[in-house]
């Protein structure tokens, strides 16, 4: 008997070992579109068809992935923002978080760099951080914190590229510059 029929049914525990699996089969094989489904569902732990129970297809496992890091960052980005309540207090905790992804070549979040071409997912992580900035409109939606935003993105991207000389002094002067308020 394996593992995954002695196992109580716990269908959140199930689909989140699924998810787990999907980021950590992509940064095995080198992105999202490489995993195959079985090798998803041998990695959590069930069948194939344990997989189909709770993701009908492969596109809808990827979108469901998609969606699980976007929460990865949500908490990531909260955890950061915790006790911090000054001006520029969220573009410090995305620059924070960017930081710590660009230092880390492994991070979850670094699939996404290949497939951000892709303008469902750019728009989704825009979107993502639209409304971000709208809930941290008195501390957020200021033009220079948007810049200082699109600088970190850049970074991240050359450090993602190794294209990015001296990057952790670059990091530490875009979080000093979100104490201030430039014109």
């Amino acid at each position: 008997m394996t593992e995954a029929n002695r196992r109580k049914k716990n269908p959140e525990q199930v689909r989140k070992a699924l998810l787990d699996s999907v980021i950590a089969t992509a940064l095995e094989c080198g992105g999202l579109e490489k995993i195959s489904l079985q090798s998803v569902a041998t990695k959590a732990g069930v069948t194939k068809g344990g997989l189909f129970h709770h993701f009908p297809n492969k596109k809808a496992l990827i979108e469901s992935a998609i969606e699980h890091l976007f929460e990865l960052l949500e908490c990531e980005i909260d955890a950061l923002m915790k006790g911090d309540t000054d001006y520029g207090c969220f573009t410090r905790a995305y620059i924070k978080s960017s930081f710590e992804d660009a230092q880390n070549k492994a991070e979850p979040l670094s699939m996404l760099l290949p497939v951000f071409l892709d303008t469902m997912i750019s728009g989704r992580y825009y979107g993502w951080l639209a409304a971000r900035v709208e809930r941290h409109k008195s501390t957020d939606d200021y033009p220079w914190l948007e810049i200082i935003r699109y600088a970190a993105d850049g970074l991240w991207f050359s450090e993602k590229a190794g294209t990015a000389p001296n990057s952790a002094a670059m990091w530490d002067k875009l979080l000093a510059a979100t104490h201030s308020k430039q014109a």
